[in-house]
């Protein structure tokens, strides 16, 4: 990073340099704007969390979205918790996670965050604990010394747990039952996804979980990646 840097603002408009860098952002509303949208009613932080559990339990669940369609607060993130059982929820259009586990020291909850969002706050902050409060139509975090609002959103969330107690709770609904590791299938989807780079049109990833084998082709390459399968 260089040391002359150059901000400059025009209307509507955010100018910087920096070294051989350049460029502008726009801006995305006035002052006056963001003082509006205060909430009016103070928001009191009750749910108080370590810092580091949070990351690592909500992190498991928030994907990378490739839903173009997302409001712009990213993935929503629906926290239940009640007498230390955690239920995380997050969805797009194409996929949806669920995370069920027991942690004591989660605090009683039940409200649909901006997840990724609420993340990248949380991950910013410098402090071991973070407190979060909750209004109508926004959310709190206080840690550090600093108090941050944000937006809720409007999400539509689906009931993870219903859908797979209705649609897919019975044997004779699936086709296949297979087993692997996780770690394993990752890397192997990973290093097939990387022909992507090559070509951007007509692209087909195909999965044989009977073979342990993952083909990934387009115009111009075709890649198999094999992955260890424990039971099919």
């Amino acid at each position: 990073v260089s040391q002359s840097r150059y901000i400059t603002l025009k209307k509507d408009k955010v100018f910087f340099e920096s070294g051989s860098m350049k460029g502008d952002l726009q801006v995305s509303g006035s002052l006056e704007d963001i003082e509006a949208a205060k909430p009016t009613d103070k928001i009191k932080c009750n749910i108080i969390f370590e810092k580091a559990s949070f990351e690592k339990t909500v992190g498991r669940v928030l994907y990378n979205s490739f839903d173009t369609s997302l409001p712009s607060y990213g993935l929503p993130l629906h926290i239940k918790s009640e007498n230390g059982k955690v239920s995380l929820v997050t969805c797009d259009s194409i996929c949806v996670a669920m995370l069920k586990q027991k942690i004591k020291s989660f605090p009683d909850v039940d409200t649909v965050f901006p997840g990724s969002a609420l993340l990248h706050i949380v991950k910013s902050l410098k402090s071991d604990e973070v407190k979060v409060g909750v209004s109508d139509n926004m959310f709190r975090v206080v840690a550090a010394g600093y108090s941050i609002y944000h937006p809720l959103g409007v999400y539509e969330m689906i009931d993870v747990e219903a859908y797979l107690r209705d649609e897919v709770g019975s044997d004779d609904k699936f086709e296949m039952v297979c087993k692997f590791d996780v770690e394993s299938f990752s890397k192997a989807m990973a290093s097939a996804l990387d022909i992507n780079k090559l070509a951007k049109a007509n692209n087909i990833v195909e999965v044989n979980f009977a073979k342990g084998m993952i083909t990934y082709r387009n115009d111009v390459s075709n890649v198999d990646v094999s992955f260890p399968v424990i039971e099919h």
